[in-house]
């Protein structure tokens, strides 16, 4: 029990990296946060981001797009993020 406790508590995050795009075209996504507990990052113009990742994976959120969880990351992946469905509001006047 002690050794698997070391174990954990050795464990260091490891550097995942990858590209965030749109769901709907395809095209790159910038300034989408990526973060982990630690951790916080944009994806840069072309969409790529790097992060150190633990035990619990990573998170994206971006304006106007679905968030996003990824509990099992792997180097290189591609994520698309859905956009949000549009808000009609009617204004009433008096």
């Amino acid at each position: 029990m002690l050794l698997s406790l070391l174990m954990f508590l050795n464990t260091e995050p490891k550097i995942v990296c990858g590209k965030v795009i749109d769901f709907s075209d395809g095209q790159p996504l910038p300034s989408m946060m990526v973060y982990t507990r630690t951790d916080t990052t944009w994806t840069n113009l072309d969409g790529s981001f790097q992060i150190p990742v633990g035990e619990d994976g990573y998170f994206v959120q971006g304006l106007g797009f679905k968030n996003m969880a990824n509990q099992f990351p792997k180097n290189g992946e591609t994520i698309s993020l859905e956009p949000l469905a549009p808000c009609h509001v009617k204004i009433r006047k008096k």
